[in-house]
């Protein structure tokens, strides 16, 4: 191919991936994800792509291909924390919990102090239903931010669902210093201290933690990438060599 064959591709190519990033942005993510698909129809190993993809798949709750987009772009670039987490993410709106918690333990690897990784980490391991585990989460969490609120709530109700009552109390008592009308968390209180005639049943206690640790749950990364030409040009240089070795 030659060299104007060759820019002419690039910028081709890159039109149709710029105006699937001005759909996404705009919010028209049906019309992104297929423009995304026909640059990846040229170019599938190309990591950026498929990220922002799986973005849109996620953004229009198609988490089942967002998963297997997301799959193949933490193959592709191993070192990215953010592709991994918001693979987690994706597993765990499928309920994958244990796949959920490997990808965000490749993040927290490599981002060991990141809140989000962490706290999302902390909530999966609590949904397979790894106290202990979920515990050291939100404990590194919390000695990273003491005041993080969503943190605390977690932990607290965790903490009273498996009766360990003097942490439970020790971690509403810091919720209600920094949130005073905290939903629910008077009334767990009460109920731990004996200010409250009727100890709560297990199922109301998980009812009200499931109520109120999903409104905590860490969102999407959701910044789109534009690192496009020199991509699009080292692909097209690799494909080119890829077919003059089979000629």
């Amino acid at each position: 191919m030659e060299q104007g064959a060759k820019s002419e591709q690039v910028e081709d190519i890159q039109k149709i991936y710029s105006q699937a990033v001005a759909a996404h942005e705009s919010g028209e993510v049906a019309e992104a994800i297929e423009l995304y698909g026909k640059v990846l129809a040229q170019f599938p190993d190309a990591d950026v792509v498929l990220y922002n993809q799986g973005l849109a798949l996620f953004d229009s709750e198609r988490y089942d291909e967002a998963v297997a987009v997301f799959s193949r772009a933490a193959e592709l670039r191993r070192d990215d924390a953010d592709t991994w987490y918001n693979l987690g993410l994706a597993l765990k709106k499928e309920q994958r919990h244990s796949e959920a918690t490997d990808a965000y333990k490749q993040a927290l690897a490599l981002q060991p102090d990141d809140p989000d990784i962490l706290f999302n980490l902390a909530n999966c391991c609590r949904e397979s239903g790894d106290r202990e585990e979920a515990a050291v989460y939100y404990t590194r969490l919390l000695e990273l931010e003491p005041d993080n609120v969503s943190a605390l709530n977690n932990f607290a109700y965790l903490c009273h669902l498996h009766h360990d009552n003097a942490q439970a109390e020790q971690l509403y008592l810091r919720l209600l210093a920094l949130q005073p009308e905290h939903p629910g968390t008077r009334h767990m209180l009460a109920a731990l201290t004996g200010k409250f005639t009727g100890t709560p049943e297990n199922a109301y206690v998980r009812d009200l933690f499931d109520q109120y640790s999903d409104s905590f749950e860490q969102s999407l990364i959701g910044k789109l990438e534009y690192r496009v030409p020199e991509l699009l040009f080292d692909l097209i240089r690799r494909t080119q060599a890829a077919q003059e070795k089979i000629k």
